[in-house]
């Protein structure tokens, strides 16, 4: 959950605080730890610097830099990498997943076999993702003006709370550097390492008529524009500040 509360992390003491019947170890999981608000951060704190016994605190954070370091040196950093593209292919085959809908599913997973196991029971989440891998290579193929109109075609950010469009802004820009990397890939002559094959072909249209340094560079400022967007810079500015350097 976005902006965890202090009053999320009373509840958590105060869970906490109760012996097991058994005395067997007490798990706490708080996920997206990097979300914390500045009281709760600060009421969590206190808790990790007084321990009790068999008590095992977990956070999962996507940015550990957006940790507090006061927070990070209490606790054990353990980094989780990628999972091998064989091993989630062997595992979708296992699971009874055709052999091209596997190589699909586990190359759009990017190392990561729980949002495999998400495109593969849930069809539409794939597709989305697709649809939106397709119509950035449109935004980098198109004139400004019709960069834009594809951009509000697809992106509505109306009517949603500002902590959404973060999201919606963030899953964006993410999908957006995996398909200018494919794009380097291809430029660099390591078309097979390509992760987004089912827009191969755009990519190789978009490869000719661009040289690597644009790439890199759009890659450099869309990793900036992240930055930015977890400082409440207003997600809309983000994205088409970036189509203007399209």
């Amino acid at each position: 959950k976005k902006n965890i509360s202090i009053e999320q992390i009373t509840i958590l003491q105060s869970s906490l605080s109760k012996y097991s019947l058994f005395n067997h170890y007490t798990v706490a999981l708080i996920q997206g730890a990097d979300e914390l608000s500045e009281k709760a951060k600060n009421a969590l704190l206190k808790t990790l610097e007084e321990p009790n016994q068999k008590i095992i605190i977990i956070l999962t954070v996507d940015h550990l830099d957006h940790l507090p370091k006061t927070i990070a040196s209490r606790c054990q950093v353990i980094k989780f990498q990628p999972v091998p593209y064989e091993e989630i292919f062997e595992y979708l085959i296992h699971a009874k997943i055709d052999r091209e809908e596997s190589n699909i599913l586990a190359k759009t997973s990017y190392g990561l076999p729980g949002k495999a196991i998400l495109y593969a029971n849930n069809p539409e989440s794939l597709e989305k993702y697709q649809n939106l891998a397709t119509t950035f290579c449109q935004i980098l193929s198109r004139p400004l003006v019709e960069k834009f109109k594809k951009l509000s075609n697809v992106f509505d950010l109306k009517g949603t709370a500002f902590n959404e469009n973060i999201d919606k802004v963030e899953e964006i820009l993410n999908a957006w550097i995996t398909i200018l990397r494919d794009g380097l890939l291809i430029k660099s002559n390591n078309e097979y390492l390509i992760n987004n094959i089912y827009i191969k072909k755009d990519l190789k249209d978009i490869s000719k008529n661009h040289p690597m340094g644009y790439f890199q560079n759009l890659m450099r400022d869309i990793f900036e524009s992240k930055i930015l967007l977890r400082q409440n810079i207003n997600p809309k500015i983000i994205l088409e500040n970036i189509i203007i350097n399209i």
